[in-house]
């Protein structure tokens, strides 16, 4: 467990080095071992660790949000464009632009808030449930997974079924991060690499579907709304071709998976 600590450790120290202007991995590698670090904050004993364990990593979460999520919308634009040879999306891509200009991390808020994570993760050194216990966990969140499988569609246009689709990824995700534990490791290595891949298609859906929400939301010019409307059949014929991929490795995971 002391790795996590060492790991949020090192990444303020990049910080502290860090120009002014921070690199998209830095701040995608401080975003990760947040989410690991709440994943596995369900190991501690102690009611109140858990409860501060989360809250500190919650609120650094908030601070990475919104420019994570504008570089990822930028990105996904760009994958998406890729496929639209001779359309110009110029209007929708420099209304981006400058949304990621204006979302720029505060660097001495974002310093401060790993260093409370960071603090705050050396529990996980101590005081840890039973591997009957972490067992059990892993067993709910995979059957998490397995009761929200059934309720998804082909075609997920409504907002009840996009959340449905958001709430799986953490799901999976929270399966993710403490199949990773090493007291499972034998039982980590039979579905690891299935979850990873899960999870990075689940991440490209929620990804595209956060890009169309932001820009039906934004106030764009009338060039930057007609190509949306372009911009959205390809959103639609992406979503189609991940999700049969996404299903089908589910399928393939609820075959491996051990017994809960």
């Amino acid at each position: 467990m002391s790795v996590l600590h060492e790991q949020l450790l090192q990444l303020r120290q990049q910080l502290k080095r860090a120009d002014t202007e921070l690199p998209d991995e830095l701040i995608h590698d401080i975003r990760v071992l947040t989410k690991q670090t709440r994943a596995q904050s369900r190991l501690l004993k102690s009611a109140q660790q858990r409860r501060q364990l989360n809250r500190s990593s919650k609120r650094l979460a908030a601070v990475l949000a919104p420019s994570r999520d504008a570089t990822v919308m930028l990105a996904t634009l760009d994958s998406l464009l890729v496929t639209q040879q001779g359309s110009d999306f110029a209007a929708l891509y420099e209304y981006l632009q400058r949304h990621r200009q204006h979302q720029r991390l505060k660097h001495k808020r974002l310093y401060k808030r790993v260093g409370v994570l960071a603090s705050d993760s050396r529990w996980l050194e101590g005081r840890l449930i039973s591997p009957r216990k972490l067992a059990k966990i892993i067993a709910r969140a995979e059957q998490a997974c397995r009761k929200l499988y059934p309720q998804l569609s082909m075609t997920p246009q409504t907002p009840a079924q996009r959340e449905l689709w958001h709430d799986w990824r953490k799901a999976v995700k929270a399966w993710f991060y403490l199949l990773k534990l090493q007291v499972l490791k034998q039982q980590a290595e039979a579905v690891d690499m299935n979850v990873r891949a899960l999870a990075e298609q689940l991440g490209l859906i929620h990804d595209l579907h956060m890009l169309e929400d932001f820009l039906q939301a934004a106030d764009l010019t009338a060039e930057a709304t007609a190509q949306l409307e372009v911009l959205q059949t390809q959103v639609r014929q992406r979503e189609h071709q991940l999700i049969a991929g996404c299903q089908q490795l589910a399928r393939l995971i609820y075959k491996l998976a051990p017994d809960s």
